[in-house]
């Protein structure tokens, strides 16, 4: 470092606290350049004459104009939501309710259709057998019937 020192030219430095009172200059025209901007407030040679606390005053005074603004804007975007919520909520509500009592509708009606094809299934199983034992006694009774029959054609065709 002693050797750049050397062969570079002499110049000065600021002092610590002078580049911040700079700095902080600086970051205090930003800002309030910034605040005139967003505002409706604007500078004119008039102002310039002014003192700077009334400068001041009268930015805030601008600056609070506005905040009341954007409030009263926030307040109505506010109460549309709020309204909404209210309502979806009462509707969402009432259809849940809805749902429920239709559920426990169609489940009870659930429980008697099975129980009706539960009973339907035993008159079913109970009607083959009957069937089956009809069916097999229509054999026995065709078959007797035959056998009758041939007797009786022997007997006529003896006499």
């Amino acid at each position: 470092r002693s050797l750049n020192r050397a062969c570079s030219p002499r110049i000065s430095t600021p002092s610590i606290e002078a580049m911040q009172v700079t700095r902080g200059a600086m970051l205090t025209t930003a800002l309030l350049m910034a605040l005139t901007q967003g505002t409706k407030l604007h500078f004119d040679v008039a102002d310039t004459k002014k003192r700077p606390t009334t400068k001041v005053v009268e930015l805030l005074k601008g600056m609070s104009e506005q905040l009341e603004t954007e409030a009263k804007t926030d307040e109505d975007t506010y109460d549309k939501f709020k309204c909404w919520c209210d309502d979806n909520t009462g509707a969402k509500t009432k259809a849940a309710e809805e749902a429920k009592a239709a559920a426990k509708v169609l489940q009870d009606r659930v429980a008697v259709l099975v129980a009706k094809s539960e009973r339907l299934v035993s008159e079913v199983h109970k009607t083959e057998d009957e069937v089956q034992k009809n069916t097999a006694a229509l054999d026995t009774a065709t078959a007797l019937r035959k056998q009758q029959n041939e007797e009786y054609a022997n007997e006529i065709g003896r006499a």
